[in-house]
């Protein structure tokens, strides 16, 4: 099995608007991102580890972005993690745009654009019933010999006129 990489590998950081060359690790993760991949994938096709992007997750969690003073490394970290939610932003961006320009000539993918965009307006799906005071409903399971007699009763009952 290859070496597994370390996300830092090929970090510039005064050089390039993202800070890491397109073939790095970190580079490799970020495209992968933007076409939509799930991390685990992602850091599966740069080369690392799952636990490499959350020991690096995690130290990014834990840096004081308020401090006068940072390390280069935790700069790296929180840079790093701005990137990928900068992709996921802007994947989410094309793919939502692309579905609303698409909701201009098609109803169902206008109805699905509406019900995601406004779920606050769709119909309930379900009705939720409670028993006195928000208790429970009390409910009583008849054999079926029960539910078939009495449907039966009921029938022939219409079918006299009662």
């Amino acid at each position: 099995m290859a070496a597994r990489h370390t996300l830092a590998t090929g970090y510039h950081p005064k050089r390039r608007k993202d800070w890491w060359d397109d073939d790095s690790p970190a580079g490799r993760y970020l495209a992968a991102i933007r076409v939509g991949m799930p991390k685990h994938l992602a850091a599966q096709a740069a080369g690392v580890s799952d636990s490499a992007v959350l020991k690096w997750r995690n130290r990014a969690e834990e840096i004081d972005e308020t401090a006068e003073k940072m390390k280069v490394s935790d700069r790296m970290h929180l840079r790093f993690f701005r990137c990928v939610a900068d992709a996921e932003a802007d994947l989410a961006f094309e793919l939502i745009d692309g579905w609303r320009q698409t909701a201009q000539t098609d109803w169902r993918a206008a109805q699905a654009f509406l019900a995601r965009r406004f779920p606050e307006d769709e119909p309930a799906d379900r009705v939720e019933v409670s028993g006195p005071q928000g208790g429970p409903v009390r409910v009583e399971a008849l054999p079926l010999a029960d539910l078939v007699t009495a449907a039966r009763e009921r029938a022939i009952a219409e079918a006299a006129g009662e």
